[in-house]
C-alpha cells in the first residue's frame, strides 16, 4: 500500500546525482559550493545544468563571470563537502580554511580541485530563473579526471561518489 508524501520530500526520490563542489571566481575572490543539483541536459552535446540558490554568493560569482567548474569529490571528502556546503563563502576563504588545494583550468579562469577526482570546466551559455534558484546551463570546454577513473564507465569502486538524500543524510555509490 502507498501513502502520499510532501511535494517538498518527493524530489529525494530522484536526486541521486552525485555531490559536486562547484568553483566560481569573480571581485577578486574564488569560492568552492557544495551542490547537490546538477545534471546533464542532452545526449548529443556537452550541456550540463546547475542550480543555484539567487541567495548564495557563489550565484553573485557565476553571474558576473560566466563560468564555473564542477569538480566531483568521492566519500574521502565527505567531512570538507558539508563544511563547503554550511559556510558561506562571503565570509570564509574554503580553499584555506578546509585545506583544498586549487589546480589551473586551461578553458576558464575558475580553479579546479585537486583533491576531487575529476573536475569540468564549463562556460555559461544560458540561465533560467526557476523562482529562488536560476539553473546556470554550461556548455563543457574540458573534462579531467584521475588516471583510470573512466577507462570504461566511472570507476565507483575506486571513487565512490556522495549524494545527498536531504536534511544530514548521505549516501555513496557501490556496485551491486
Amino acid at each position: 500500500m502507498k501513502e502520499e508524501i510532501d511535494l517538498w520530500k518527493a524530489r529525494r526520490l530522484i536526486n541521486h546525482s552525485p555531490l559536486i563542489l562547484l568553483t566560481s571566481r569573480a571581485k577578486g575572490r574564488d569560492n568552492v559550493m557544495t551542490l547537490a543539483w546538477s545534471t546533464p541536459l542532452a545526449h548529443g552535446s556537452p550541456v550540463i545544468g546547475v542550480a543555484v540558490s539567487k541567495n548564495c554568493f557563489t550565484h553573485e560569482l557565476i553571474s558576473e563571470r560566466g563560468e564555473f567548474v564542477i569538480n566531483i569529490p568521492d566519500k574521502g571528502l565527505l567531512e570538507t563537502v558539508k563544511l563547503c556546503g554550511s559556510t558561506s563563502g562571503r565570509d570564509t576563504d574554503k580553499f584555506s580554511s578546509f585545506g583544498l588545494t586549487k589546480e589551473q583550468a586551461q578553458r576558464v579562469s575558475v580553479p579546479l580541485i585537486k583533491e576531487c577526482f575529476a573536475s569540468i570546466e564549463l562556460r555559461v551559455i544560458n540561465t533560467v530563473d526557476c523562482g529562488d534558484h536560476t539553473l546556470f546551463v554550461g556548455e563543457a570546454l574540458r573534462c579531467v579526471a584521475v588516471k583510470g577513473a573512466m577507462d570504461t564507465t566511472l570507476d565507483i569502486s575506486r571513487h565512490p561518489t556522495l549524494h545527498h538524500l536531504g536534511e544530514d543524510v548521505f549516501a555513496v555509490t557501490r556496485l551491486l
